[in-house]
C-alpha cells in the first residue's frame, strides 16, 4: 500500500511514523522498520528539500518532524491518517512500537522487505510535492 500511496515503501514508512509520533531519527525509523539507515536518511533530506520536513540538532543526532508550514501539511495528515486507519492490527502494532517484529504476512504487502528496488520512484513523489 505504501508504495503505492507514496511511491515507495521507505518514504510512506517514514512519513507514517513521523505523522504517528511527531517527530524522528533516522536509525529510530529504520530500526523500527527493518530498513537500511542510509535509506531513511535519504528520504528524510528529500523530504527536508521539498520542504515535507525540518530538522534541528540534539547534541549528534538530527531529529525530523514535519514542517505544519507545507501547503500541503494538513492534506497530507489527513492522507496519513486513512492509511494509518487501513492497516492491520499487526501494522499498526510496528508503527506504535509495541513489537519489534514485522508481521509474518509483510512480504509483498504493506510492509516490504525489499524497499531498495523503490529509490527510482522516490524522486517522482517528492516532484509532487
Amino acid at each position: 500500500m505504501f508504495a503505492e500511496l507514496f511511491g515507495c515503501a521507505t518514504a510512506g514508512k517514514t512519513l507514517l511514523f513521523l505523522a504517528r509520533h511527531g517527530e524522528g531519527y533516522t536509525r529510530k525509523i529504520a530500526s523500527r522498520f527493518g530498513i537500511s539507515p542510509q535509506m531513511v536518511h535519504e528520504q528524510l533530506l528529500r523530504f527536508e528539500r521539498a520542504g515535507l520536513m525540518k530538522s534541528r540538532r540534539i547534541g549528534n543526532v538530527r531529529l525530523f518532524e514535519m514542517n505544519e508550514k507545507h501547503p500541503l501539511h494538513r492534506e497530507l495528515q489527513v492522507l496519513l491518517e486513512a492509511a494509518y486507519d487501513m492497516l492491520g492490527e499487526e501494522d499498526r502494532a510496528l508503527i506504535e512500537g509495541l513489537t519489534t517484529t514485522q508481521p509474518k504476512e509483510a512480504a509483498g504487502t504493506d510492509f516490504e522487505q525489499k524497499a531498495e528496488a523503490e529509490d527510482e520512484s522516490d524522486d517522482d513523489f517528492v516532484r509532487l510535492l
